[in-house]
């Protein structure tokens, strides 16, 4: 009989294809999440080693206009905090939605190759139901001969 061929290789190699596209768009925005975690963590920590400068800098006696920078930038600091964090968690909502589109991508492939896998056990059982008629024919053809003819060498 001949190869197996499945009808449907060309929607599997499409699910494949958007699967694939589906992983590297998810990728790419874990690595935003990732580089929007690393500002917020910057930011924070200069946050925090400004307020102790500030601290420090309120046990001498320093001019209160040097005070007041330090809290006007403090205060900017703190803005840009929140509104990184906000950032962070916009990314993280994308990347959660793509994580669902990517499973589902998945989820069709996967369901696709069992597909296959079902049609090629059936065409694999065809082909050996064939062949095994054929050897059953041929043995009863050879007996039938030998019933016949039992003087023949087969």
């Amino acid at each position: 009989m001949g190869n197996f061929n499945f009808k449907l290789e060309s929607l599997l190699n499409h699910r494949r294809y958007v699967e694939d596209a589906r992983h590297r768009a998810f990728a790419q925005t874990q690595r935003r999440v990732f580089e929007a975690r690393q500002i917020v963590d910057s930011l924070e920590g200069e946050h925090l080693r400004l307020s102790r400068e500030l601290k420090d800098n309120m046990q001498t006696p320093r001019p209160a206009s040097e005070n007041e920078l330090y809290a006007t930038y403090l205060a900017s600091l703190a803005n840009q905090i929140d509104e990184q964090r906000q950032r962070v968690r916009e990314a993280e909502k994308v990347r959660d939605e793509q994580k669902t589109s990517l499973l589902e991508a998945v989820k069709n492939r996967k369901m696709m190759e069992r597909l296959k896998e079902f049609h090629g056990g059936q065409f694999q059982r065809a082909c050996l139901k064939k062949e095994q008629e054929s050897s059953d024919e041929i043995g009863i053809q050879q007996h039938s001969r030998k019933t016949v003819n039992p003087n023949s060498i087969t």
